[in-house]
């Protein structure tokens, strides 16, 4: 590990931490560990300096207590500089419920399901030249081509405008990154000329059944969405749909990749390929962590905390503490209950939770059953925090025998 945490010190521990600099996965798990057991409320001065909270009871206290922590100044760290404001995601009560609502009617359980046969078929096909060239990148060649295609269903777009939306969105976060201004904003304008085009389309099919009519057309006691809140909506609801959802998909390609004997018990009994996902959403999770700005003084363990700090939740870490999962590193398929904190926690718990979660399941099921004995072509390669937020793999080539 880069750096050493004396168990003995004082807490709150000042470190050097950057969340979003190269770590190996194991570099980035140590980490966790030795702050759990340290200082799990530590402090850091990279980006400015901010908070990081790595145990489960801390992170769920504070995302519940949305008047203290609040989410409208940013959710990511470093900061993405965004035009538009990204809700609701980037929002709090009672905006936040006012936004989610206009989305929620889409993304419930039997909504989703009605969409079931559909993202077989996209995941089916996904699938169909990995096993015609006996391999390929499972980000690129397979996982990304998924979340686009579903993401185009509930949102209105055509297959040729999501793999659109999928490669600006990533050059957006690629380009948050790094330090270059000039492709930030290139890449920022490009997404936001794409998503007015998405809105004009929308006006001009006032009948539409999808997200991005629902958003034109909504209403609330005599309230609307104006041009920036529309655009905040897509950005932020279509852009999870796609990348967390993608990233997901990877994860348990990797896992089962990396845990053979796993893969050979949801081979024998399918049945457990729904608490492979969770487990794989439990040591993986897409959102590696998510920010908060902190309202009003408050104390969380032995860090006393100003109006103004920044905190970051690390979801990466919480998932993994050993005093909420035994066995925390491991896939274990009979984990009841299982209360990750991969989609988040208490109102700003993830609204496509059971889109997600339907794409990842089909996905885990046609890999198992088309290409169960593929392999990992290199198991050393490991994901990064792109964003400030994703845990994300730029690649992860597979072969078959």
């Amino acid at each position: 590990m880069n750096g050493t945490i004396e168990t003995g010190g004082a807490c709150p521990l000042s470190i050097g931490f950057d969340h979003v600099a190269k770590h190996t996965r194991r570099d980035l798990v140590d980490w966790g560990v030795k702050l759990r057991a340290a200082c799990p409320v530590a402090h850091t001065e990279a980006h400015g300096g901010f908070w990081l909270v790595s145990r489960h009871e801390d992170i769920v206290r504070i995302a519940s207590d949305v008047g203290t922590f609040v989410s409208k100044h940013g959710v990511t760290v470093p900061p993405l500089n965004s035009p538009v404001p990204l809700v609701p995601a980037q929002s709090d009560a009672p905006l936040h419920s006012h936004y989610r609502s206009a989305l929620s009617p889409f993304l419930t359980a039997p909504a989703v399901r009605k969409h079931e046969a559909k993202i077989r078929r996209i995941v089916s096909e996904a699938l169909d030249p990995i096993v015609d060239k006996g391999g390929g990148d499972a980000v690129a060649d397979f996982a990304a081509k998924i979340p686009t295609r579903v993401m185009a269903a509930v949102f209105g777009f055509n297959d040729e405008d999501a793999y659109k939306f999928d490669n600006q969105f990533r050059e957006v976060i690629e380009a948050a990154a790094g330090d270059d201004g000039g492709r930030q904003a290139i890449a920022v304008e490009a997404f936001l000329s794409f998503l007015r085009h998405k809105l004009a389309e929308g006006r001009a099919d006032s009948g539409g059944e999808n997200i991005v009519s629902a958003i034109l057309r909504y209403e609330r006691d005599g309230k609307t969405f104006g041009e920036a809140e529309s655009l905040g909506l897509l950005w932020s609801t279509a852009g999870g749909a796609v990348e967390t959802t993608k990233q997901a998909i990877v994860h348990s390609i990797y896992n089962l990749g990396v845990n053979p004997d796993v893969r050979r018990r949801l081979i024998e009994d399918p049945l457990l390929i729904q608490p492979a996902v969770e487990e794989v959403l439990r040591l993986d999770a897409p959102v590696f962590g998510i920010a908060r700005r902190v309202a009003k003084d408050v104390r969380v363990g032995d860090a006393e905390m100003k109006a103004g700090d920044t905190v970051l939740l690390v979801y990466g870490w919480a998932n993994r503490d050993d005093r909420v999962f035994q066995y925390p590193s491991d896939i274990v398929l009979t984990r009841r209950p299982n209360r990750h904190l991969a989609f988040g926690y208490g109102p700003h718990h993830c609204v496509g939770v059971h889109l997600a979660r339907m794409e990842i399941q089909i996905a885990m099921e046609q890999v198992l059953q088309r290409i169960p004995d593929y392999y990992l072509v290199d198991p050393s390669i490991d994901p990064r925090v792109r964003g400030g937020l994703t845990w994300s793999f730029d690649r992860l080539p597979i072969a078959l025998p």
